[in-house]
């Protein structure tokens, strides 16, 4: 059974290109799909995905969805940062979630506004 983990927050932007790094944590395999305003922006390995400029972005929603698989057979932790560089300051999100059964999913819904 999969397992869901939600997530909302705002980030403060500024003139500057808003750029987002995701990372996979904890040895396990992942992917992530990233939308802005409902259109599909990019998936797959996120690292250092510019999202857009800041001033032309404000009051978007970004939707990222990141699915980790239990691959580690000395853990059922999985763990996903989103970083975010670009705005004000540069922020570090951080969530994980243990699966209740070996080889299962975490699937990690996360909204960003952009404020």
């Amino acid at each position: 059974m999969k397992k869901e983990v939600k997530f909302n927050t705002e980030y403060e932007v500024s003139s500057k290109d808003i750029l987002l790094t995701i990372v996979i944590g904890n040895g396990q395999p992942g992917s992530s799909r990233v939308k802005l305003n409902g259109k599909l922006i990019a998936g797959g390995d996120i690292n250092g995905l510019v999202i857009g400029k800041g001033n032309e972005i404000k009051g978007s929603t970004l939707k990222i969805t990141t699915v980790v698989n239990d691959f580690q057979i000395n853990t059922n932790r999985t763990s996903v940062q989103y970083l975010l560089s670009g705005g004000t300051e540069s922020k570090r999100y951080y969530l994980e979630a243990n699966v209740d059964i070996d080889g299962d999913s975490v699937y990690y819904f996360t909204n960003i506004k952009f404020i």
